[in-house]
């Protein structure tokens, strides 16, 4: 905002009563118009510091993500909402089966493939069997180590971290154990210790199923780092109605970029990928097989940058269609431009409305119905080859077919002659595309087609 004087990570109350009054007036009369929306979306809400009881009102929390002004107070807020209304959902069992999140999946010298995990609930133990979430099925397996760092003045190159016996929520524990490599982050970890294990994995693939993402027979690729931010990212695009054919955790491999490569649609040769490494063989046959890779830390910029992506897909099959279709066109043989009379005429003309191109099929109405005279093979401009000339330009052309004389004259208004199918393509699908003057021609030609068949090129 205009004028405000920042203090990072000061609490948004004081921030805002610190500031000059045109500013914090300004302030105010923006937090009060969101205010305003959310009662026209019947939501009684106001500054949180006035709300008395949360259950009836939403309590306003300004924040800036830049400066961090007024997290403080979000953070309490949410802390005092948590242990008045949550109290039984945040009770913990210490001494029971632990339960865990996947934060992160890294080799460790001496282990191999680790997770890095935040565990919320019991205890787990150092020879515990554990279920933890993998990319194709839930992975059993059996802790080898449980590994805290050391602090830092112990550290020595070959031996950074120290072995402890258990960990109890809530704490933070690097996990050893066979089989890690497939494990996510976001993934759960379940202790099965006294329980049946098809009941723990069961419970795993429950928690899973919960954050699964939907996806479709065609549509994009999309990688990311963790399966809450994967879950976050989908949202985003479903909200954006842009499909995912397949979505994961992980850097971006070449099987992503082949699974990009499948897509029918070029709109969907793409793979997504939020917060994660592009691997070197895979960027390379991104390049080599024509997929489009975006990368970004923030959601919303891949969402952008992919919306850049589909605009310029749909603007090149535009105009690959453009190249491809006849162009309307009407010219007059002008007097005294007859450089030759057959074989081919070569005669000046100018361009009355539309875009002459080479190679058109020419022709002159006799009444209402179009009379082939020949083909335009060829465009001078001051001697110049050309492939086009536009409306009011003087140009001299070479008509394959027409003698001067007998099937042309001087004086002549000769169009390009439309093919019915792409006459309707120009009338409905491209009218937008092509100019002003190619759209009357295109509704001159149809008027005198239609005078003769009301139904033509519809």
């Amino acid at each position: 905002m205009p004028g405000w004087n920042p203090r990072p990570n000061r609490p948004s109350k004081a921030a805002i009563e610190s500031q000059a009054d045109r500013v914090e007036s300004d302030l105010n009369e923006a937090l009060y118009e969101i205010i305003g929306q959310l009662s026209e979306a019947d939501f009684s809400a106001d500054m949180y510091w006035r709300v008395q009881d949360f259950q009836k009102n939403v309590g306003v929390v300004p924040v800036s993500a830049e400066t961090g002004e007024g997290v403080p107070d979000l953070l309490t807020v949410l802390m005092g909402l948590s242990q008045r209304y949550l109290k039984s959902e945040m009770e913990i069992d210490l001494a029971g089966p632990g339960a865990g999140t996947v934060l992160e999946v890294t080799e460790t010298r001496g282990f191999g493939a680790t997770v890095d995990a935040i565990v919320y609930d019991g205890t787990i133990r150092a020879d515990d069997r554990v279920v933890i979430g993998g990319i194709d099925a839930p992975i059993v397996t059996e802790v080898r180590a449980l590994l805290k760092p050391k602090p830092l003045a112990e550290i020595r190159a070959d031996d950074e971290f120290d072995r402890i016996d258990s960990v109890v929520a809530a704490d933070g524990v690097k996990i050893a154990a066979p089989d890690l490599d497939d494990a996510m982050a976001g993934a759960p970890i379940r202790v099965v210790r006294n329980r049946p294990i098809e009941e723990v994995i069961a419970e795993v693939e429950r928690e899973l199923a919960g954050i699964e993402v939907s996806t479709e027979e065609e549509g994009v690729t999309v990688k990311a780092d963790t399966l809450g931010s994967l879950e976050a990212l989908a949202g985003t695009l479903g909200e954006a109605e842009i499909p995912i054919m397949r979505a994961e955790v992980g850097d971006v491999a070449p099987r992503d970029i082949r699974i990009g490569e499948t897509a029918t649609d070029p709109k969907h040769r793409v793979v997504i990928a939020f917060n994660v490494d592009v691997l070197e063989d895979a960027r390379r046959l991104a390049d080599q097989e024509d997929v489009d890779l975006y990368e970004h830390d923030v959601i919303y910029r891949l969402v952008e940058a992919y919306e850049d992506h589909v605009a310029e897909v749909d603007q090149a099959q535009q105009q690959q269609v453009l190249e491809n279709i006849t162009r309307p066109a009407r010219f007059e043989i002008l007097d005294d431009h007859v450089f030759r009379q057959s074989d081919p005429a070569v005669v000046g003309v100018e361009v009355r409305g539309g875009l002459l191109r080479r190679n058109s099929r020419v022709a002159r109405f006799e009444g209402d119905e179009p009379d082939r005279v020949g083909t335009l093979k060829s465009i001078q401009d001051e001697g110049e080859d050309v492939e086009e000339a536009r409306t009011g330009e003087r140009v001299a052309v070479s008509i394959d077919g027409p003698t001067v004389g007998r099937q042309i004259k001087e004086g002549d208004v000769l169009w390009t002659e439309i093919p019915e199918k792409h006459a309707k393509i120009l009338e409905q699908e491209l009218h937008e595309d092509i100019s002003a003057d190619e759209r009357e021609v295109i509704s001159m030609y149809l008027d005198r087609r239609r005078n003769r068949d009301p139904f033509w090129g519809k």
